[in-house]
């Protein structure tokens, strides 16, 4: 990876790039030149920056890190083989792990610095996985559950993307239509003169206002949703209520809402399962699930268990799990097997919102249908209504 550095040699201020597999190497390299080094810093093209890495970037650099430690190879060196394979932002982040360990950390601690990129389920996995001699296990979990959200990221994308698809075609065919078709019909329907319906009236003031508007219908919900997009990440009553009414929207709020909960169950149970309390176990499942709807209901919930309440009669109280899973998790903590509890609510979870997806987007096409034929059936009426009252006062 290339970096910038700048030092100072016998008084004067050097500056010059590198490559190197860290900002120690670069800094050790100048030291032995004879400089002291003062500033050292990636060097990132603004037009092809990685930025933070993905998922999937995550998932291979766990699979590398499990192989190479399965087959004996020392931590160190594992992760020095994986980082000299790698390339951009992970190949920096691993860099600075080795030298974390190195220093004389843990990789769970070096990990630490790094819980906004591999998150605070993955950082507490790997420590427990320390803790027991078990770190292979827990990477293996880890790589089964980073699939799988994978799986379920790619699912989401799919509910939601592929409905705003259908939602701007519809909007631009209404659009094309009362832009450049309805005037030139209405300029015909007025100069056969005669009484205009209403359905005509309604349909010329709508394509009148549109014609007029069409800055201000495009500009106002892009404007719209920047505002509750800064809203959003800064104000958490704004947050909380936008989570809560996304939740809520037909069909795909629901699919949404079932995904999350398999989500925060399947975490619950990995962490739990790894040797993590049960409170510390809905603490970092309710980091994971992306919504303060149901964030704030867990956070009740551990509560109610801190002051005593059994853990059904305390996530009972919130309305996010059917009595189904409710009944399950009754079951898993009477006979202590609440890890495997959680385990069947995830995949209850995800079956019915995999069942839910498959019969959603057959359907939208039908809805896509049945809304253009409906606005075609307007603009005929509209414009047929007259033409037809006109030819028929025509006397012969």
């Amino acid at each position: 990876m290339l970096f910038r550095y700048a030092a100072y040699k016998d008084g004067k201020r050097i500056t010059g790039e590198m490559d190197a597999s860290s900002p120690r190497e670069v800094i050790n390299h100048l030291r032995s030149s004879g400089l002291i080094p003062i500033k050292v810093k990636p060097k990132h093209n603004p037009l092809f920056s990685s930025g933070k890495p993905t998922r999937q970037q995550i998932i291979s650099f766990s699979i590398q890190l499990k192989q190479l430690i399965s087959a004996g190879v020392p931590i160190i060196s594992a992760l020095e083989n994986i980082r000299d394979s790698s390339m951009g932002t992970m190949r920096t982040i691993i860099a600075d792990i080795v030298e974390q360990l190195k220093a004389g950390q843990s990789f769970s601690q070096a990990l630490e610095s790094k819980k906004d990129i591999f998150g605070e389920v993955y950082v507490s996995l790997i420590k427990v996985g320390e803790k027991t001699g078990r770190i292979e296990s827990s990477l293996q979990e880890l790589i089964d559950l980073l699939e799988w959200e994978e799986d379920v990221a790619a699912r989401t994308k799919k509910i939601v993307i592929y409905p705003s698809i259908v939602l701007v075609v519809v909007t631009a065919v209404v659009i094309v239509l009362m832009i450049f078709v309805v005037p030139k019909l209405t300029n015909f329907i007025q100069e056969m003169g005669g009484e205009i319906p209403w359905t005509t009236r309604a349909l010329i003031a709508t394509s009148e206002f549109i014609s007029n508007n069409m800055i201000l219908i495009i500009a106002a919900p892009l404007l719209l949703l920047v505002l509750l997009r800064y809203l959003y990440k800064r104000n958490d009553k704004v947050r909380y209520k936008l989570d809560c009414i996304i939740l809520k929207i037909p069909l795909i709020g629901e699919v949404l809402k079932l995904l999350k909960l398999a989500r925060f169950s399947k975490a619950v149970a990995l962490s739990f399962s790894a040797g993590i309390g049960f409170v510390d176990s809905l603490d970092l499942a309710r980091r994971v699930v992306a919504s303060r709807c149901i964030e704030l209901q867990v956070v009740d919930a551990m509560k109610k268990i801190e002051e005593g309440a059994s853990i059904y009669e305390a996530i009972s109280n919130q309305d996010f799990y059917n009595p189904i899973s409710l009944n399950i998790i009754k079951a898993g903590e009477e006979s202590g097997q609440l890890d495997a509890s959680f385990k069947v609510i995830s995949s209850n979870y995800d079956f019915d919102a995999k069942r839910k997806i498959d019969k959603l987007e057959p359907a939208i096409e039908p809805l896509l249908i049945i809304v253009l034929a409906a606005i075609v059936l307007w603009i005929m009426m509209a414009v047929m209504g007259p033409v037809y009252d006109t030819i028929s006062k025509i006397q012969i």
